[in-house]
């Protein structure tokens, strides 16, 4: 099974996803203030990074009292807290990143900086989810995906043209069609039964579906 990072950032969370469960070898890193939602979880990351703006005192000292592996970055950087969390994964050998309190809170410019690294880990063809508010964000490129859930599923393209979709299990069907960015065909579909198959060509999709983590991630 490929070597997992768990990565908690500052942004809103509420819960860990419905059939998540940690590995005894997930790497977990905290970011700067999402550190607070492992507190709350009572889970020890492995490793504490960023520049600490967005962290009380009392929980840097709650990093120190469990002794996690803290590394302090100076606040002008040319990279996000998240990004120094997601290149500590690449460089301790993690093959996929999932990423918790990546979206929402008041800088909409992080969440969608957040999801541009998704663009970047697929480019080296490391798997990566987001998981916001009930929902799994996953940037895909050309390929089969498989997705279980209930609920909505929405197909984003964010190329000019997502060509030759196909889709299974879902309640509106694609047959070898199709999307187009700037149009909302895609979006707010549904699951038909637990599990969706989805494949596509070319062009770059995010999908983002209600439910539950893949069996394989």
């Amino acid at each position: 099974m490929k070597k997992r990072a768990i990565v908690f950032l500052a942004g809103e969370f509420e819960k860990l996803p419905p059939n998540f469960e940690f590995r005894s070898d997930d790497l977990i890193i905290a970011a700067d203030g999402g550190f607070k939602n492992l507190v709350d979880l009572q889970i020890k990351p492995d490793f504490l990074v960023g520049d600490f703006d967005s962290l009380d005192q009392s929980l840097l000292k709650i990093a120190t009292d469990w002794q996690v592996v803290i590394e302090n970055w100076p606040e002008q950087k040319d990279l996000t807290d998240a990004e120094i969390a997601l290149d500590l994964a690449l460089k301790e050998g993690c093959q996929s990143l999932l990423f918790l309190g990546a979206w929402g809170g008041n800088r909409p410019d992080h969440s969608l900086g957040n999801l541009a690294l998704l663009h970047r880990l697929l480019e080296i063809n490391i798997d990566a989810l987001i998981y916001a508010d009930g929902f799994f964000l996953r940037l895909c490129g050309p390929g089969n995906y498989r997705i279980l859930g209930k609920g909505i599923v929405s197909l984003i393209p964010l190329t000019s043209v997502v060509t030759n979709i196909k889709t299974e299990g879902l309640f509106y069907p694609l047959e070898q069609e199709n999307l187009y960015i700037g149009a909302s065909r895609g979006l707010s579909n549904q699951f038909l039964e637990e599990q969706a198959q989805i494949s596509f060509e070319t062009g770059l999709l995010l999908l983002i579906w209600q439910g539950l983590l893949p069996k394989d991630f």
